[in-house]
């Protein structure tokens, strides 16, 4: 199968034998993997927006005069961007699964991007969400000598809702995420059957 018609014809004949409707199942998966795709663009546009922040702000505070809001803010922007090639390099593997190929070097790609992302989403995002809020810490001690008390009482406080609102609204994603992974990976483990 090295072509559209070539698969179409293929789920017509699963058509018959489940009752599936391959228009709709074309449908579908189209819209997942758009989905996909404007999740990963709009996830490298944050994480580049976040790096360049960090960076003004580096400059801005002259972080390089005080070695440790230097290291914290250099660790910082750099685990930012490491996600962010993350987010390009798992962009480019999913656009190279295309849905026309033959259906094993499809399922082959799948199979590969699937656990891809699960090792960045399990393994390299816990890892990169620890290394910030560390280097975040190191920043505490400075934002005491040179903040107000009430901007200091105010990052205190909301440094940890805002670390917690953002753990879960990683998980939602990946959650998000995983799921529609598991749409495709149903899809070929039903059309193997």
């Amino acid at each position: 199968m090295t072509d559209f018609k070539d698969i179409q014809n293929s789920w017509n004949q699963q058509n018959e034998a489940t009752g599936v409707d391959p228009q709709l199942m074309i449908k579908k998966v189209k819209k997942q993997a758009k989905a996909l795709k404007s999740k990963h663009v709009w996830t490298q546009a944050i994480l580049f927006i976040t790096c360049a922040v960090l960076i003004v702000f580096f400059v801005l505070v002259q972080a390089w005069r005080n070695n440790t809001a230097a290291i914290a803010l250099s660790i910082m922007t750099a685990v930012v961007f490491i996600r962010l090639v993350l987010e390009i390099i798992s962009l480019r593997k999913f656009q190279k699964i295309k849905i026309t190929e033959d259906f094993e070097k499809h399922k082959v790609k799948k199979v590969k991007f699937y656990q891809w992302r699960k090792r960045v989403h399990f393994v390299l995002t816990p890892l990169i969400l620890v290394l910030y809020f560390v280097s975040f810490d190191a920043l505490m001690p400075i934002f005491r000598r040179s903040l107000s008390a009430g901007m200091y009482l105010y990052i205190q406080i909301s440094t940890p809702i805002v670390f917690i609102g953002l753990c879960l609204m990683i998980g939602f994603q990946i959650k998000k995420e995983l799921g529609i992974l598991k749409f495709f990976d149903s899809f070929t483990n039903d059309k193997e059957e």
